[in-house]
């Protein structure tokens, strides 16, 4: 049975089985979106938790402070600071 309705300019419409419809077909994608998540391995969820991070302004920021100090360290700015690697070989091994 579809249901019709009439618009403003008098055509029918069936907004209400086309509702039901796509409500029944976003609830069985969620349903299995939870299934899939629950039979996620841990492997799975540690790789995507890293991966996560690894794509965050965080991640970004952290290193940009920390290989910047290196940086400034490294290059004498610091008066006081005995330099740790003053041509940078390591830096560029780390990085």
């Amino acid at each position: 049975m579809q249901m019709t309705t009439s618009n403003s300019d008098g055509r029918a419409s069936t907004t209400g089985q086309f509702s039901r419809v796509l409500a029944r077909n976003i609830d069985g994608l969620v349903a299995i979106r939870h299934e899939e998540e629950r039979k996620r391995t841990t492997q799975e969820r540690l790789s995507d938790a890293i991966t996560r991070f690894t794509g965050s302004l965080r991640f970004v920021y952290i290193h940009a402070f920390l290989f910047g100090s290196w940086i400034i360290w490294n290059l004498g700015w610091i008066p006081g600071l005995p330099l740790f690697d003053p041509s940078f070989v390591v830096l560029a091994m780390v990085a």
